[in-house]
């Protein structure tokens, strides 16, 4: 397995992308102690359409144990 930068990710209408270890995710530096002390921080998505789509993003250490998977209804849609 290989990472490598990507500047966008498509999401076909009417799909799902999941951002989750081993997969698709996001490495941030410099976090703000305060969000890292929430253990989330709200992260804005900016869609080739000019949507924006803020999703609270759970925040773990390298090598942490993936999150337990959000409760059915409570995901929210992909545009």
């Amino acid at each position: 397995m290989t990472m490598k930068p990507l500047d966008s990710v498509p999401i076909p209408a009417k799909s799902k992308v999941a951002f989750a270890p081993g997969g698709k995710h996001l490495m941030l530096w410099g976090v703000n102690d305060t969000a890292i002390s929430r253990g989330k921080m709200t992260l804005t998505f900016l869609l080739a359409n000019g949507d924006r789509l803020l999703v609270d993003a759970i925040i773990q250490k390298p090598g942490a144990a993936a999150p337990a998977p959000a409760p059915q209804g409570k995901e929210h849609d992909a545009h």
